[in-house]
C-alpha cells in the first residue's frame, strides 16, 4: 500500500497538455477540449451549465464534430468533476482549443529525482534504524571479579 501511495504522484503528475497538431489529434489520444461561449450554451442541456473544459479519450472526429469518452468536466464555479467515460459529441464550433495529453519530461525528471531521494532515505533508515542511544553500542556491566 505504501509503495502504491509513493508511486501514484509520479505516475499521474508527469503529464501535461500541449496544443494538438494542426491535423488534429488521432483517435485514442487523451485530449482536452476548451469550450467557447457558444459551446457553453450549446452543451448546457447535456453537461450542465458553464462548461470550461472537457478531458477524455478521443473516440473519433470529423470536420464537424469530436466524439469524446469524457473522464473530467471543468465548469465555472464548481471546478472539476470526474466522469465515467460517457461518450459525448461536441461540435467543432463549440471548441476554442484542442490539447493533447503528453509526457512532461521536466516533471518526470523531478518526480524521479524526488522518488530516488525518498527511497534512499527509507533505505538509510532501514539500515541504521531510527534514533538510538548515541553510544554506538551497548556497555557491559563491570566484571565483579575485577579482572
Amino acid at each position: 500500500m505504501l509503495a502504491a501511495a509513493l508511486l501514484l504522484p509520479p505516475a499521474t503528475g508527469c503529464y501535461t497538455y500541449v496544443p494538438a497538431p494542426r491535423s488534429g489529434p488521432a483517435p485514442g489520444r487523451a485530449v482536452e477540449l476548451t469550450i467557447n461561449d457558444t459551446g457553453r450554451v450549446g452543451l448546457a442541456p447535456s453537461l450542465g451549465p458553464g462548461v470550461l473544459r472537457l478531458a477524455g479519450t478521443l473516440a473519433e472526429s470529423s470536420d464537424s464534430v469530436y466524439v469524446l469518452s469524457v473522464s473530467r468536466v471543468d465548469a465555472i464555479g464548481s471546478g472539476a468533476a470526474a466522469w465515467s467515460g460517457d461518450t459525448v459529441r461536441v461540435r467543432r464550433d463549440y471548441v476554442a482549443d484542442v490539447s493533447e495529453r503528453t509526457l512532461s519530461r521536466g516533471r518526470s525528471a523531478i518526480a524521479i529525482a524526488a522518488l530516488g531521494g525518498l527511497l534512499a532515505f527509507v533505505a538509510t533508515l532501514s539500515i541504521n534504524g531510527i534514533g538510538g542511544n548515541g553510544g554506538g553500542g551497548t556497555k557491559l556491566p563491570p566484571d565483579p571479579g575485577g579482572t
